[in-house]
């Protein structure tokens, strides 16, 4: 049931993607990263849409988290990247190219030769209080470092580093999500209220998008777009393992495999987020000129 999930908040999200830009796309230009393109938004009814398929998207990773742990269930959202050209190119009609079409295997196939080799399982619903504070302390020095060092450099540089730090924050918003799930089953909706974990969502989810949108002015949102979504499921295995306690295998011949398939699925993540196909539905769905001209016909 937690890939099933986790496969619908996939595609979820990458619908979402698809009619926020369209909600975008014929803002005047002058509107990027401004307060007139949000208003501009808000008078959309199909951006207001994928809006709200954007939150359904949440409460499908929210079910998926709370049938197995982060380290099945994050890796397996990167497969949003391969909807989302899946959808544009038979929705929209889109010419795909070959690093498309191999970054979507890639990724697929990175995808289940990792979960079939560390089979993830197992772990603890509620960590201990000492445990959270020392994973905090420990995500959210890593997010400092990585947001101060991308205070210098080139535009690359800049965006990663920060894409980076955004994904740790995100990461941080999924742990609190999975023992969120346990106090729903345990305690109803009002228990949601009575732990921190709530609103650590919020905080933690409401930083990585704030720096996630600086990541975006930084540079290429292919820089931001990579660094993301390859160090978000890293560091949610990483949670997985150290906090709640989830078993991957590594032993004998899994380990080797295991970084093979890692490997793989993302290099086929920098494939797409390179692709022209999703950099323009990425960008137009932030409201993000690009500076350059778009490589093929915008979807229609």
């Amino acid at each position: 049931m937690a890939i099933l999930f986790a496969l619908a908040a996939s595609i979820t999200n990458a619908f979402a993607t698809i009619l926020q830009r369209l909600g975008v796309q014929h803002a005047p230009d002058d509107t990027s990263f401004s307060w007139q393109l949000v208003m501009h938004a808000l008078r959309q009814p199909v951006w207001l849409a994928g809006t709200a398929t954007m939150t359904g998207g949440y409460v499908l990773q929210f079910l998926a988290l709370s049938y197995a742990g982060l380290s099945v269930v994050e890796p397996v959202l990167t497969l949003e990247l391969v909807f989302l050209v899946a959808i544009l190119g038979i929705w929209f009609n889109q010419t795909l190219g070959w690093q498309d079409w191999v970054g979507a295997m890639a990724i697929t196939v990175g995808l289940g030769g990792f979960l079939y080799a560390a089979s993830p399982s197992g772990g603890n619903s509620i960590p201990a209080s000492l445990s959270w504070i020392e994973a905090f302390v420990v995500v959210l020095a890593a997010a400092s470092v990585t947001a101060l060092l991308a205070a210098r450099g080139g535009p690359w540089w800049r965006a990663s580093l920060l894409g980076v730090s955004s994904a740790l924050f995100f990461s941080l918003a999924a742990a609190s999500t999975k023992v969120a799930t346990a106090y729903l089953k345990s305690g109803g909706w009002l228990s949601l209220l009575t732990h921190w974990q709530t609103y650590g969502i919020v905080i933690a989810g409401g930083a990585g998008l704030f720096v996630l949108q600086h990541a975006y002015r930084a540079g290429p949102i292919t820089a931001s777009q990579s660094a993301l979504m390859i160090v978000d499921p890293l560091a949610s295995i990483l949670i997985g393992v150290s906090l709640f306690d989830e078993r991957v295998r590594s032993s004998g011949a899994r380990g080797p495999l295991e970084a093979l398939a890692l490997l793989g699925m993302f290099s086929g993540v920098i494939l797409l987020s390179k692709s022209p196909v999703v950099v323009e539905a990425k960008a137009a769905a932030e409201g993000i000129s690009l500076d350059s001209p778009p490589a093929r016909k915008a979807a229609h």
